[in-house]
């Protein structure tokens, strides 16, 4: 995307002219070239067993909602009840597999120990599970493919920017749609978790709908302070602790 944005107004497409944009792209900027580190064999297993979830869980969802339909406009039918059988037997079996496939991600984890001490740093919070879990480490290749927080916010689609331009362009900072729609929807998820079991959080999100703020604007701001805390707990090595600052604030006193 970067060498397609940087190649300006283009006539013609083909592997020819691909090629030579590489190419020339790669020798203006061969100064910002950075080696590329293939991701461990834990973290590779990981991610393929996050794909295949994925898809079984699509499958799940496809089998359940089309027999549910069927059933409901033909009740009586003899096909449509062995459909809806033979569907709900697929729905029980597709379970049991995913719980397999969570069963596998442990035995992962536990084969490498800075994977496994991130792991349990990460779901220390209030509202990030296994796959959550599982998925922000991935992305980030266990926390060594971004520098902080606001990078992978950023990737995310959660850090806001505005636009500037003398006086004619002045807009309010929002989020921009070039992001990793995956793990958006994953945190998006974690927040909405972490507002009802993480007290920090819903006391956050509960003050903040009291001062009249877009919910979704709390939402975005809730996500931005996980992704924060999950950096922090691993840049120090700890675990998260509930009231912390609160616990800090009052010991100093």
């Amino acid at each position: 995307m970067q060498i397609k944005q940087s190649t300006g107004i283009k006539r013609e497409k083909s592997d020819k002219t691909d090629s030579y944009d590489i190419a020339l792209y790669a020798c203006r900027f061969e100064d910002r070239a950075q080696k590329y580190q293939l991701p461990s064999k834990v973290l590779k297993s990981l991610s393929l067993l996050l794909s295949f979830r994925e898809r079984l869980l699509s499958n799940k969802h496809a089998l359940s909602v089309s027999s549910k339909e069927i059933r409901r406009v033909l009740q009586r039918d003899a096909t449509v009840r062995y459909i809806y059988e033979q569907s709900q037997k697929q729905i029980k079996h597709i379970n049991k597999e995913i719980k397999n496939i969570e069963k596998k991600m442990l035995e992962l984890i536990g084969q490498d120990k800075m994977i496994q001490a991130n792991y349990q740093r990460i779901s220390s919070i209030k509202g990030i599970a296994l796959i959550n879990s599982v998925a922000i480490i991935v992305a980030t290749q266990n926390f060594t493919s971004f520098e902080n927080s606001r990078q992978f916010a950023c990737y995310a689609g959660m850090a806001p920017f505005g636009k500037q331009s003398g006086q004619s362009l002045k807009t309010r900072p929002h989020v921009s749609h070039l992001a990793n729609k995956k793990i958006k929807a994953l945190l998006t998820q974690v927040a909405q978790c972490a507002i009802r079991y993480n007290p920090d959080l819903r006391d956050y999100h509960e003050r903040k709908l009291k001062e009249g703020k877009n919910p979704k604007l709390v939402i975005n701001n809730v996500r931005n302070k996980l992704i924060h805390c999950i950096f922090a707990l691993v840049r120090t090595e700890q675990l998260y602790q509930v009231n912390h600052f609160w616990q800090t604030n009052k010991y100093i006193a």
